[in-house]
């Protein structure tokens, strides 16, 4: 085999180990989440509600 044949067989490889390892180490994206209003505001009075129970001044309706 010609050594130009071989110098290309080995870069070939070479670049093909490189991209595959920049694939595999590549960062995964995170999914981007939407916050809902309904959902914020639902925890919120669910942690006020505990607050009060804790406090013992829950308000009955």
């Amino acid at each position: 085999m010609p050594e130009k044949k071989k110098v290309a067989v080995v870069m070939a490889a070479v670049n093909a180990y490189l991209e595959e390892e920049a694939i595999v180490t590549a960062p995964m994206q995170r999914p981007t989440s939407t916050v809902s209003m309904w959902q914020s505001s639902g925890r919120q009075e669910i942690m006020q509600m505990s607050s009060l129970w804790q406090r013992r001044i829950v308000p009955l309706r």
